[in-house]
């Protein structure tokens, strides 16, 4: 297939980068505070808030972390018990080297301990970069 990546040609999603810099303005990152914008009409709205809000994130090199909130700050999730309730979105600032760090400090350094682990040695089988298939181990 010749020509462009499909997604290459959306305009950015720059929607909640003033929020994003509003935290990064006032000293969320690397606190572990959470950030949090309330008063979004429904669970769908704060949903896409919080799709924003990762978009956002990835932009600025930072870890999506990026959540929807109930009207009582609690997470909230697809099968919320009241999507037509106000709704709100949360976030947390991270630097990468920092939830390296975290991640290292959960695990004790084992990449077995972790809930995917990259250094894997397969145990699917994948494409190689000539098209042939590898089975995995």
């Amino acid at each position: 297939m010749a020509g462009r990546y499909p997604h290459a040609a959306q305009k950015r999603d720059e929607r909640a980068h003033g929020v994003i810099q509003d935290a990064i303005d006032r000293g969320y990152l690397d606190t572990g505070q959470k950030y949090v914008v309330t008063g979004l009409r429904d669970h769908a709205t704060a949903n896409e808030l919080r799709i924003s809000m990762s978009r956002g994130l990835r932009y600025f090199n930072l870890p999506p972390s990026a959540w929807v909130v109930d009207s009582d700050g609690n997470q909230c999730h697809k099968d919320c018990a009241d999507p037509s309730a106000p709704h709100g979105a949360a976030f947390e600032l991270h630097s990468k080297n920092a939830a390296a760090r975290y991640i290292v400090q959960a695990t004790g350094g084992d990449p077995g301990k972790l809930k995917y682990n990259p250094y894997s040695t397969g145990r699917h089988g994948h494409f190689s970069d000539d098209g042939t298939w590898i089975p995995g181990t």
